[in-house]
């Protein structure tokens, strides 16, 4: 649900189309519920203390999910369902919310490390990891190459690709990942495109 949103963000708040039609329903009702029951378990969950012994006591584990993480399960849940109402520039804001979701993949990563004993796995993980990350660097990169390239006379205009999400999103993927290691013949053309491409 995570890496659904990580992919779907950056391209939803750079203006592509991506018709996925009732899977976008389904998965954004899906991250709704989850998370949703996610918050209300979290409640009523223990957690190791310092000592490494667990907290069982509700009252006392309650107290530290309020303290810890509650905040922003609120924010994460209440965003999720007010993404059902709002149509607006506000819609922006509440897509942009979902990236708040990473913070908590942060802790469940960091809580599987610490349990895992074997080390060709951890470091297999971590390679995992850096290779999503870059991944990540490079999709958002390349959603914003499409925003900066969609201005009058921009990239897209000189390589006659209005209209063609598709296509302009593989052309900004392949540009930001020659940023990372050598060129491309696909070169900014505006000085908007001047700037966000230095």
């Amino acid at each position: 649900l995570v890496m659904f949103d990580l992919l779907m963000v950056p391209y939803e708040l750079c203006g592509l189309e991506l018709s996925l039609g009732a899977l976008a329903v389904i998965m954004g009702w899906v991250s709704r519920l989850f998370w949703t029951l996610d918050m209300v378990i979290s409640l009523f969950t223990t957690y190791e203390k310092p000592d490494g012994l667990e907290e069982e006591r509700l009252v006392l584990a309650l107290m530290h999910y309020a303290k810890t993480e509650m905040f922003l399960d609120i924010v994460i849940v209440t965003n999720s369902w007010a993404e059902i109402w709002a149509k607006s520039i506000i819609t922006k804001v509440l897509t942009m919310l979902r990236l708040l979701r990473l913070l908590k993949l942060k802790a469940i990563i960091q809580m599987l490390m610490y349990k895992i004993q074997s080390e060709p796995i951890v470091l297999s993980v971590k390679l995992l990891q850096s290779m999503v990350a870059m991944a990540s660097v490079v999709h958002v990169v390349a959603c914003c190459w499409v925003a900066v390239g969609r201005q009058p006379d921009g990239w897209v205009a000189f390589r006659d690709l209005d209209g063609q999400d598709a296509e302009q999103y593989s052309n900004a993927f392949h540009w930001a990942t020659s940023q990372f290691h050598g060129g491309i013949d696909l070169h900014p053309y505006t000085s908007v495109e001047r700037q966000f491409a230095c």
